[in-house]
């Protein structure tokens, strides 16, 4: 399994504090620092979930091996820039396809891809699963609930990518 040694920075969430605000109905700016930390927490768990990365960033992903074609993790529209040996020597691989790319390396060692991924615009229902999120969570704060809400997940059920290594 691919370790995901780091996910860029998020400069820009794709839902702004208004757009929740609007969307919880609420009047006053009281609580904005709550809600651009559900946003925000409600973004990782739905990316997670869906095993995308809805925000443009760079990725970094380390496998302790391969043996033939793996689909990167937390795409869609990944741009490999470097294929590389632990000792930062680069590493022949082959990709294919364009919006959830594969590549290929035959390597008994450590192989770290880097590659930048994500929505440069996000599609209107994973904005929507999130406003969702931020709801339930605000409206339901005091539960102590895990995971994706049922709503969220009903929502992106049909887009969550599953590799065949389960991740």
């Amino acid at each position: 399994f691919p370790s995901h040694d780091r996910l860029g920075a998020v400069v820009t969430e794709p839902v702004s504090y208004e757009e929740a605000k609007d969307y919880l109905k609420l009047s006053n700016d009281v609580e904005q620092d709550l809600i651009e930390s559900l946003i925000t927490s409600a973004r990782i768990r739905l990316e997670q979930f869906c095993n995308q990365s809805f925000v443009n960033r760079t990725i970094v992903c380390t496998y302790p091996c391969m043996d033939g074609w793996r689909e990167l993790p937390y795409q869609p529209n990944a741009d490999i820039t470097s294929v590389e040996n632990e000792d930062g020597d680069e590493v022949e691989y082959e990709e294919r396809y364009s919006l959830y790319k594969q590549i290929k390396v035959y390597s008994a060692e450590p192989v770290v891809v880097t590659y930048d991924a994500g929505y440069s615009v996000l599609p209107e229902i994973y904005r929507l699963a999130i406003l969702k999120e931020v709801s339930s969570n605000y409206w339901n704060r005091e539960t102590d609930s895990k995971g994706v809400g049922k709503e969220a997940m009903m929502l992106l059920s049909g887009s969550r990518r599953m590799t065949f290594l389960g991740i």
